[in-house]
């Protein structure tokens, strides 16, 4: 394999780059250059095996474009990466990531032995989008330690090693090597046996600064929730993206383009393209404490702007070490180990504000690559000890952690900073800390079955599919994109095609089961109206307040009562709920998804309300809102409409207008329809009871009319275990309705008015139907435990524990399902036909 770079001349890109993205942010002063793939993430896969004894592991060994920018050789080690340029808007990364793994590396996978997940990690905080995806796969050992393979139009090679061997020979600088590659390997074996015998001394200033700064002493948990905190309105208002600059705009950042390989290859070079990244700490009382920085980092919103729907969630809030960019001078002096230790020494004390000593250093590893596909950036990564006793008082975004709180935190997926953990990772035997020890045990068939919920993607979009051909397109509005993440986290939505109206009455939408009804229209109308149902359905429902005397009403047998007439205060509560809730899923079918996506016009045959105010010059939400109102709800047209040209000239513009005010009357009518239903509902109190329905008609008014902000505010990212969750709660609601309908077949059955039938149907209330929904109470109660301990989305034993409790949980309401229609059957008043269909009925009828 050639090593030499006459063949890969760079040459400057000056102009909009093919494939990587740039942009730039202003925050404090300064402008911040961040660099994106296309596609954002990427999956890092080491195969392994075991032989005579020895753990073998496969890396590949390849070239790479970005190490002719720098003048080096072409050829270096890295995992096996896999892009998810394949995948789908339904995020399934699981079967895309086994299949090309599969094709590129020809080995097969030992499905008896266990893969092993670590945590997400960013490729460069400071300029880069990118996190990668660490995975370990067994595989059968191969016949060849070395395997020819060949993908992106190039020739590579899949090298098996003995892991301590390889280690060795790239600790000690033989290979250009990717820096995740030591910081995997080193993941997969454990930290090394640990080299100090006798306890360390304080450092000095290190009980006094611990004093002093008791409140910036964080422990896993504090770091957790600042990690995990979203950004609040003033924080986000620091920060401005200034567009999208060309080659020739940027100034910290230089873009090279590569012929390599029959193809260009574009490259990043951040400021001299050598740096310097600092893990510091100090000893007192025989414990480390590491200084990090907690920060917001522009490539973390940039990311955030380009994430698609269902890809990796990620917080923007990041616990680092610090690192700096080298100038030429210090770049040449980081040859010398001499000038190392004052090199980080001013550099430490300029980033601290005070003075800082350096009284011990040690590198972790020669100088590797953060990301060799797309930038030609060494950096060089050492950890030291610090002497703290000229530092007064800690900058206000550092803090101090406890080694074994970091290394929790590290386990449980709440640090990105590769630098962190493969700091940790080298200092592990000396600290006696291992923090990816749980990951490399659990029982194959578990294991397998979380990364299968973690990677598998949306099971709604997948459905989707071949409901509507126009998912992906609507994917792209913001909106509509936030509400299908939110819908699957929050609400649980299920998705059922319904075969009858009765199936499709959309207030059985309270059960969490939305109905995707074939409306008889072509493909892509029909997405347009789940997507109005949808947001519809998101808004949650309301209903009339329980009737107080059901117990009575049950035993007694007494007819429902009739419906009240449409009028007076609670009548017009009812109205002005879903009025609501209807005026706001309109305006975002009628405006706010064509206003994001204008292409989706183009299923309508008719002029739309977006098209007509952009064409009579109104493009702003709050005017556009004003207007619907007035149209929608008051069946006016407003002053400043007539008054417009384009109004008055154009009959298909007046037309639309005076179809919308016809809304208010339309609404009404189905208001009214639904009324009869809602005031008959006799059962409807055990719907609020379990908060299906809300009964408080100002709150749901305001949690509607603030839904639309909410959305704006969700983050992008598909939290499986959130999606879990919610089909959890989908469960509980459709085993509510269970419990309902028993009491409906058991009062039908039981219909006499005799003291005989009263005691039976009072004895089926108390001592079967009330025990049940008490028991669902609890595993209600459960559930919300289990949601509140849910934070990320990482593969972590934290989040794998998780899982199995909410699956545990997942099978308890089954049963309880199972054992409701038992007693049921007990009773002997329904056919065992009646009982088998209402054990396996999907919609609540």
């Amino acid at each position: 394999m050639s090593t030499s770079t006459r063949e890969a001349l760079p040459e400057p890109l000056t102009g909009t780059p093919s494939f990587l993205l740039f942009g730039a942010w202003e925050a404090g002063g300064a402008t911040y250059e961040v660099a994106s793939r296309s596609r954002l993430d990427t999956r890092q896969v080491i195969p392994y095996f075991e032989h005579a004894g020895q753990l073998h592991v496969g890396v590949l060994q390849r070239r790479r474009a970005s190490r002719a920018v720098r003048g080096a050789p072409l050829v270096g080690l890295e995992p096996v990466g896999i892009d998810f340029a394949g995948v789908d808007e339904t995020g399934d990364i699981l079967e895309y990531g086994r299949s090309v793994f599969n094709a590129r590396t020809h080995v097969t996978l030992d499905e008896r032995r266990l893969k092993i997940p670590l945590p997400t990690y960013a490729r460069s905080i400071g300029y880069l989008t990118e996190l990668a995806l660490p995975l370990f796969v067994a595989v059968n050992p191969p016949l060849s330690a070395d395997i020819d393979v060949e993908w992106d139009g190039a020739r590579h090679r899949l090298l098996f090693r003995p892991v301590q061997a390889l280690l060795q020979e790239l600790e000690s600088g033989a290979h250009a090597h990717s820096e995740d590659l030591v910081l995997l390997l080193r993941g997969l074996v454990g930290p090394k046996a640990a080299s100090r015998s006798a306890p360390a001394e304080d450092s000095p200033g290190a009980q006094a600064l611990l004093s002093r700064a008791d409140e910036r002493v964080w422990d896993a948990a504090r770091l957790a929730h600042f990690a995990e905190r979203g950004l609040d309105a003033e924080t986000a208002a620091g920060f401005r993206r200034r567009g999208s600059p060309t080659g020739a705009d940027l100034r910290f950042l230089r873009a090279h383009r590569v012929h390599l390989d029959g193809q260009w290859w574009e490259v990043v070079t951040p400021g001299t393209g050598q740096s310097v990244v600092v893990l510091p700490f100090v000893r007192h009382g025989g414990e480390t404490y590491f200084l990090l920085w907690s920060e917001i980092r522009p490539a973390v919103l940039e990311r955030r702007l380009l994430q698609p729907l269902y890809d990796v969630p990620i917080h923007p809030r990041y616990g680092n070490a610090t690192g700096f960019f080298l100038s030429e001078t210090e770049a040449r002096a980081l040859e010398s180990n001499t000038a190392l230790p004052g090199l980080v020494e001013r550099r430490l004390s300029a980033a601290l504000g005070q003075p800082v000593g350096v009284r011990s250093l040690q590198r972790l590893g020669p100088g590797a690559e953060p990301a060799p596909t797309v930038s030609s950036e060494v950096r060089h990564r050492v950890a030291c000890e610090l002497d703290v006793s000229r530092l007064q008082e800690l900058p206000e975004d550092v803090f101090l952690i406890r080694a074994p709180e970091l290394a929790r935190a590290v386990a449980e997926g709440r640090v990105r900073d590769p630098i962190i953990v493969s700091g940790l990772l080298s200092m592990g035997g000396e600290l006696g800390l291992d923090p990816f020890r749980e990951a490399r045990t659990a029982p194959v068939e578990a294991r397998n079955a979380f990364l299968e919920t973690m990677t598998h993607g949306s099971t709604v979009q997948r459905r989707l599919q071949s409901y509507s051909s126009i998912e992906q397109e609507q994917l792209e509005a913001p909106t509509y994109a936030r509400l299908m993440t939110l819908l699957q986290h929050e609400y649980g939505v299920r998705v059922a095609y319904p075969q009858n109206e009765a199936d499709r009455s959309f207030f059985k939408a309270a059960f969490r089961v939305f109905m995707a009804a074939d409306r008889g229209e072509n493909r892509a109308l029909q997405g347009l109206h789940w997507s109005h149902d949808a947001f519809h359905f998101s808004l949650g429902n309301y209903t009339l307040p329980g009737p107080v005397d059901f117990e009575r009403w049950y035993v007694e047998g007494e007819p429902i009562p009739p419906t009240p007439p449409a009028e007076g205060p609670v009548w017009e509560q009812y109205a002005r709920a879903l009025k609501a809730a209807e005026d706001e899923a309109t305006f975002f079918s009628f405006w706010t998804l064509y206003h994001e996506k204008f292409s989706l016009s183009r299923y309508v045959s008719s002029l739309t309300y977006y098209a007509a105010l952009r064409d009579m010059g109104i493009t702003d939400r709050p005017t556009s809102r004003a207007i619907f109102d007035a149209v929608t709800s008051r069946a006016e047209i407003p002053p400043e409409v007539e008054r417009n040209e384009v109004y008055r000239s154009r009959k298909e513009v007046r037309d639309l207008f005076e179809y919308m005010r016809g809304f208010r009357d339309y609404h009404l009518k189905d208001i009214k329809e639904a009324w009869k239903y809602a005031t008959r509902d006799i059962y409807r109190g055990s719907f609020l009871r379990f908060r299906l329905y809300s009964g408080d008609a100002d709150s749901y008014v305001r949690g509607v009319k603030a839904f639309q902000s909410r959305l704006d505010a969700y983050p992008p990212g598909l939290n499986p275990l959130l999606a879990q969750c919610a089909d959890v709660r989908v469960a509980l609601a459709l085993r509510v309705f269970d419990g309902t309908k028993a009491l409906r077949l058991v009062r039908k059955a039981l219909g006499g008015a005799g003291e005989t039938h009263r005691q039976r149907r009072s004895d089926f209330l108390h001592s079967v139907a009330e025990p049940y929904f008490t028991e669902l109470e609890a595993q209600q109660r459960a559930l919300e435990a289990l949601r509140a301990r849910l934070t990320n989305a990482e593969m972590v034993p934290l989040n794998e524990r998780l899982h199995a409790d909410i699956q545990a949980l997942a099978a308890t309401v089954e049963a309880l399902r199972g054992r409701l229609w038992d007693q049921v059957a007990q009773t002997g008043l329904l056919s065992a036909e009646a009982v088998a269909a209402e054990r396996v009925r999907e919609l609540p009828r």
